[in-house]
């Protein structure tokens, strides 16, 4: 699948070029040591590639994928949640017939659309450029875009809200932007009043966030607490080893927050310089054993067996923006944020679904224009289309995936919880020159 195995005579803009490229887009997606892989577990490759029957990634991981080649655009794939068991055991001699307790699964439907980029290669003739060079370049932008893009979404998903920041990396529009929505394909839902975490028990939703609400090791302490004493804590992260063997979660449940450089920054200023060194080289040591992306996050470090990383952008709520949440009767509300606040999230298994469908690829007289020509089928969940323009000199790639990311949530005693998310807010000042 890989680039290099590509025939070297694939005509540009040939449907032979679009499988393979396509193929090898998605293998190469699948390899980023991007946001979102890092919170998935190990892809079942040759199931992905034969695409012949649906299949799933680890129920342990903080994100679920989900490949089912079966689904076209605007479809719903079902993911399952995998519950715990309850009820009491039998003792004894009693008869045990007929008072199993069944697996706990519940179930969300994710919905999955087209998404589409247009990207101008440049020509071939006045750079001297050959077909393999110009896809080659065409698939680090395509990959860089995509990357983005998801990880863009799953944040967003994840915290509940996409906030005011802006920057290169943000593909995603704001929420005031009229394509948002489309953008994000499923409905972007705040965190469930018993998944939204105060800084102080005076704080139940981010309106009520001050200056003197900033990260500290001690929230964290009691974050550990509130998910362990929780009717439904969080399910605990399970990490597998390239042989699927549980490399770690199962003595004690290890939970991932995420938070943003500022607030990274404000947690430090706030601890004292002995737990700080005992906090990073917690981290340290767990990775020695365990060997698992995530440790390799860049900066962070272990808590009360919670893993805290670095963000790859923030969630940032400015002074006066308005921001959704649950209030106490379960209705969706907004607040004006009263300060400069960044979200930070802590996951546990099952907090997203990432569902994959059948990609597809337009041809005929306006290749790549949906609607044109041809509908074909690229039987992998991303899709490369070629089109010459400007006398076959200018080469445009249309890249696109079919796929949708949603945060997982169920009722439980009239409640409704996220499934494996809680979301918290903090004040960070404007830093210099921000």
């Amino acid at each position: 699948m890989a680039a290099t195995n590509t025939p070297a005579s694939a005509p540009l803009g040939s449907y032979a070029a679009s499988v393979v490229y396509s193929r090898t887009l998605m293998a190469r997606m699948i390899q980023q040591r991007t946001f979102l892989n890092k919170l998935t577990g190990p892809v079942p490759m040759d199931q992905w590639v034969q695409g012949t029957k649906k299949s799933e990634t680890s129920h342990g991981y903080p994100v679920v994928q989900i490949m089912d080649l079966k689904q076209m655009s605007g479809d719903r794939v079902t993911c399952d949640i995998l519950d715990r068991i309850g009820g009491k055991p039998v003792m004894g001699d009693r008869i045990a017939k007929n008072s199993g307790s069944p697996i706990s699964i519940l179930r969300d439907e994710v919905t999955i659309d087209q998404t589409r980029k247009v990207i101008d290669v440049g020509g071939r003739m006045s750079q001297q450029r050959t077909p393999h060079q110009l896809r080659e370049k065409g698939q680090g932008l395509a990959i860089d875009y995509l990357r983005n893009l998801e990880d863009n979404r799953l944040q967003i998903h994840l915290a509940g809200a996409r906030g005011s920041a802006t920057g290169i990396e943000w593909k995603a529009p704001l929420a005031s932007d009229p394509d948002f929505d489309d953008i994000m394909i499923n409905p972007v839902l705040p965190p469930t009043r018993s998944r939204y975490v105060g800084l102080t028990s005076s704080i139940v939703n981010p309106g009520d966030v001050s200056t003197t609400n900033v990260l500290t090791l001690n929230f964290f302490d009691d974050l550990r607490t509130i998910n362990d004493t929780s009717p439904v804590p969080l399910q605990g992260v399970k990490l597998e080893g390239v042989d699927g063997a549980i490399i770690e979660g199962e003595e004690s449940p290890l939970l991932v927050s995420y938070i943003s450089s500022e607030q990274w920054n404000q947690l430090q200023k706030q601890t004292s310089d002995q737990n700080w060194r005992t906090f990073l080289s917690n981290a340290t040591e767990r990775l020695a054993w365990t060997k698992h992306p995530l440790f390799r996050s860049g900066q962070c470090g272990l808590w009360r067996d919670i893993l805290i990383c670095q963000a790859p952008r923030p969630i940032q709520f400015n002074d006066g923006d308005l921001v959704s949440y649950y209030d106490a009767a379960g209705a969706l509300q907004q607040v004006a944020a009263a300060e400069r606040l960044h979200r930070g999230i802590l996951l546990g298994a099952q907090a997203a679904a990432l569902a994959f469908g059948n990609a597809e690829r337009w041809s005929g007289a306006d290749a790549g224009t949906r609607g044109s020509g041809r509908t074909e089928s690229m039987n992998v969940p991303y899709s490369w289309v070629e089109k010459l323009e400007d006398g076959d000199n200018l080469l445009q790639l249309f890249i696109g995936s079919m796929n949708g990311i949603k945060k997982l949530r169920y009722e439980f005693d009239g409640a409704l919880y996220d499934n494996g998310v809680f979301a918290f807010d903090s004040y960070v000042p404007a830093l210099r020159g921000a």
